[in-house]
């Protein structure tokens, strides 16, 4: 539980309201850090927004990209400011003239002479433009779009949400500087990277409902239908997948609202993030102010300010003077992110806290549950039959044999050791055609999101790639999936997965909740089977389209097999192999052929 905020009318209400709080926190064991808690204040900053005496308006962190726009000093600068202002024109009264000086400055005929009729048009916009009733206050269920932009100096959203008007009015305002990395990014990159930092930006407005992505790119459409996706963006994707979004394309003439907040972009600090905590728990740590207080002295030449952040050169680079009450928090993230910039936390991350594993491995056995899509990942040494059966029989402990077992011709799938285990179990074993791999359809798109992935992750040292294989399975297996609109964690178990150091599993068990967990589950299964069959009918009608029925053939037929390995040297060979005769005609056409003649056999 996370900021509780108890309202009242005065003084006596808060404290009776303060006393049954306690009390009740204190009958559960809840228990409550005093340094952080506020009483009886009369302005607190909630949700993005500041509550003082009876009011509510927004924060400054959600109108500070729009207060801090620079001022102009070009033509082009004040068309921009223009454009932001423009597209809430509606919501501003007389707004035409009070933007008027800035218009004028953009006739062709006039000489730009940015003066004080100019500054305070500039002042009294950006006025308007960040409180009510331009600015508006969120609310569940009603229609929501995500506007985004970006160009090579930064990337802007703005939030919007239909009001009791029937018009979209902003919510929030988010305007960034792209890095020297990310400035090396094409277009198209930016432009996911952009909606990718807005859904972080806003994500507690927009989880769990609804909303339209409105972007001026139109080739981000398709991202989530690429084949093959670049190995930043394949990563991004996987933060796209647990939000409930659609796509609309729109010409730039139309976005130039957010546009101007992707060409003059300011940097933003707000009390939530990793910087602003830096920054307090520094403030509030004894020793590094008295280091501060030494800079500039022969007792601390190493040390310097940057952004009210104490650093120290260490061997040419710049490390944060980590406070007491934070070095716990900023190791973890080094463990976790893996590129904290610190020798001490390295030598302690390799050392005491990850102890690395020198076994290496070479392939991923991949298994999904078909109708939950929950996936396996197990590193493996070797694709050997022996391999394939220890984790095959791991999951067979759990949850027993499947009915069928969809594989490739692989070494261990196409071997008389895995038939006659799948003889005794009773498992139908299906190989898919060699060459057409979208057969076993659902493991091939896993792969190609986790190989760029896990490249991405273990650039440092590839041959590590393995230690992250766990960790992708969990946000893989508790990220809403496109089509069940569920997590594949939630339909084979009934339930949210919850981070490790949540009780709520534990407490479900020891509840015994089992039969109430069943009923769930089966509902949440039965929604997903429509939902699944849903989008499967979508994707036969497109599928449907562009193919025709395959012609059947009979025993004793003359084909040809249509060559789709084209390796070395192969590129210049007949597109099709044969002829060959058809001896006997299998289920879901499939035949088995004899070859006629001495033509070129077919590897299979």
């Amino acid at each position: 539980m996370d900021d509780l905020v108890i309202p009242a009318k005065d003084e006596k209400e808060g404290l009776e309201k303060l006393r049954e709080v306690l009390e009740v926190a204190s009958k559960y064991g809840l228990e409550m850090k005093f340094k952080k808690c506020q009483f009886l204040r009369r302005k607190v900053e909630f949700l993005g927004h500041v509550v003082e005496n009876g009011t509510i308006h927004p924060s400054i962190a959600k109108t500070i990209a729009v207060k801090k726009f620079p001022v102009p000093t070009t033509v082009k600068q004040v068309q921009s400011f223009l454009g932001l202002t423009g597209y809430f024109r509606k919501f501003i009264p007389a707004y035409s003239q009070i933007a008027k000086p800035l218009s004028d400055l953009t006739r062709k005929d006039n000489s730009f002479m940015f003066e004080q009729p100019q500054m305070e048009a500039i002042e009294k916009l950006k006025k308007l433009l960040t409180e009510s009733p331009v600015l508006s206050i969120f609310q569940q269920g009603r229609t929501t779009e995500l506007h985004t932009d970006t160009s090579q100096q930064g990337y802007g959203a703005i939030l919007l949400q239909e009001a009791e008007d029937g018009k979209l009015h902003p919510v929030q305002y988010m305007s960034q500087k792209t890095t020297p990395a990310e400035e090396k990014y094409s277009s198209y990159e930016l432009e996911v990277l952009a909606v990718v930092n807005a859904l972080k930006k806003f994500r507690t407005y927009l989880l769990g409902n609804h909303f339209k992505i409105i972007t001026d790119c139109s080739a981000f459409q398709k991202t989530m239908d690429k084949k093959d996706l670049v190995t930043r963006v394949a990563r991004w994707t996987l933060l796209l997948e647990e939000y409930d979004y659609e796509i609309v394309h729109r010409s730039g003439q139309r976005m130039q609202h957010v546009d101007a907040l992707s060409r003059y972009p300011v940097t933003i600090i707000t009390s939530d993030t990793l910087t602003a905590r830096l920054q307090r728990a520094q403030q509030e740590d004894e020793n590094i102010q008295n280091l501060k207080s030494l800079i500039g002295t022969n007792n601390a030449t190493d040390f310097f300010i940057k952004n009210e952040i104490l650093y120290k050169y260490v061997d040419g680079r710049e490390l944060i003077a980590a406070p007491r009450d934070m070095q716990t928090e900023l190791i973890k993230l080094a463990h976790e992110k893996g590129h904290f910039s610190s020798a001490k936390t390295e030598e302690i991350i390799l050392l005491d806290l990850c102890r690395l594993p020198t076994k290496r491995y070479q392939h991923i056995l991949t298994i999904i549950d078909a109708f939950t899509k929950f996936t396996w990942l197990y590193p493996v040494k070797s694709t050997t039959l022996e391999d394939a059966l220890d984790k095959l029989k791991l999951q067979q402990k759990t949850f027993g044999s499947p009915k069928r077992i969809i594989t490739d011709k692989g070494c261990p799938f196409n071997s008389k050791g895995f038939d006659d285990y799948c003889t005794e179990e009773k498992i139908q074993n299906l190989q898919i055609t060699t060459g057409v791999p979208r057969g076993n359809g659902q493991v091939e798109r896993i792969h190609r999101t986790l190989i760029p992935v896990l490249t991405k992750l273990s650039i440092d040292d590839p041959t590590k790639w393995y230690k992250f294989v766990d960790r992708l399975q969990r946000i893989l297996n508790s990220t809403s999936n496109r089509s069940t609109k569920w997590s594949r964690f939630e339909l084979l178990t009934g339930v949210t997965m919850r981070n490790k150091e949540d009780l709520y599993l534990r407490n479900l068990l020891m509840e015994e909740m089992v039969e109430e967990l069943q009923e769930q589950r089966n509902q949440l299964r039965q929604d997903a089977k429509r939902n699944i069959q849903k989008i499967q009918a979508e994707n036969k009608r497109t599928y449907d389209r562009k193919r025709k029925k395959a012609p059947g053939y009979q025993k004793g037929d003359l084909v040809a097999i249509q060559r789709t390995q084209f390796g070395s040297g192969l590129k210049l060979r007949p597109k099709f192999l044969g002829p060959y005769k058809v001896i006997e005609v299998k289920p879901r056409d499939r035949y088995n052929l004899e070859r006629v003649g001495n033509h070129e056999k077919v590897l299979n």
